[in-house]
């Protein structure tokens, strides 16, 4: 019986090194070299130690993929299945990192269609928020909507700065905290 288990661990063992043999062959036949002369994979890495939650880490992964132009305006992204098997999260996690980036104002999601990138890394303003700058959002005005464009009960977001006011539509900007 004992010599039973050894043969069936024995083989476990083999049959393990085999795959991960194939898996260490299947991943370098996709590792390609930076301009770093290192190595770059398809993949990001996630890092479960974080400040920011994974799905931060995700949505700031695509939003870098949409701004180098790997998805161009109106371009649809992989699907979600896609996504989540190529960050190695859950469906729920890359649902939400997508909604951050719908948030955001960088895609839009089409029912049974899928996520399409909108109009490129300019289509948000980043606003830096100081102790020197105000931010208030309010219903648009009616020269407002018509100058921005905006639908009848828009919004926008004021930015009070150095005695200058600039008026923004309140669904294209993202607020930062000051980097000090």
């Amino acid at each position: 019986m004992s010599q039973d288990k050894g043969l069936l661990a024995s083989s476990v063992a083999t049959s393990l090194a085999i795959t991960s043999c194939q898996l260490r062959s299947c991943i370098l036949s996709h590792v390609k070299l930076g301009s770093n002369g290192g190595p770059t994979y398809p993949w990001t890495v996630i890092d479960y130690e974080s400040e920011f939650t994974v799905k931060e880490q995700i949505a700031a992964d695509v939003r870098r993929r949409i701004e180098e132009g790997e998805w161009g305006p109106r371009k649809r992204l992989p699907s979600v299945t896609h996504l989540e098997q190529q960050y190695g999260v859950a469906r729920n996690t890359m649902l939400e990192a997508l909604g951050v980036l719908r948030g955001l104002g960088l895609i839009y999601t089409v029912k049974n269609r899928g996520s399409f990138v909108r109009a490129g890394a300019d289509f948000v303003t980043a606003i830096v928020a100081d102790g020197q700058t105000r931010i208030i959002n309010r219903p648009a005005r009616d020269t407002e909507i018509d100058e921005l464009d905006l639908p009848e009960h828009g919004w926008v977001t004021v930015v009070e700065r150095a005695g200058e006011v600039e008026v923004f539509p309140a669904d294209k900007v993202e607020i930062r905290g000051s980097s000090e």
